[in-house]
């Protein structure tokens, strides 16, 4: 899956944790869910607004990563 390489290489270059489904609050305060990336930036679905945004993947706080 294209999106889920592009994920990994944002991981690896930025050292985040930038998965599909982790929750995001972006710089404007709005939180989504990440449902994938395009280019160098993150795809996040913000329910409030009803629409897709593409944040920079280090200014978003990653709101619901856990290791297992």
């Amino acid at each position: 899956m294209a999106c889920e390489k592009i994920l990994k290489q944002i991981r690896l270059k930025f050292g985040v944790p930038a998965f599909n489904g982790v929750k995001v609050k972006t710089s404007k305060g709005e939180v989504g869910i990440i449902y994938g990336a395009e280019g160098s930036m993150l795809k996040v679905w913000v329910e409030s607004r009803r629409k897709f945004e593409y944040p920079d993947p280090e200014k978003v706080e990653y709101l619901t990563f856990k290791i297992k």
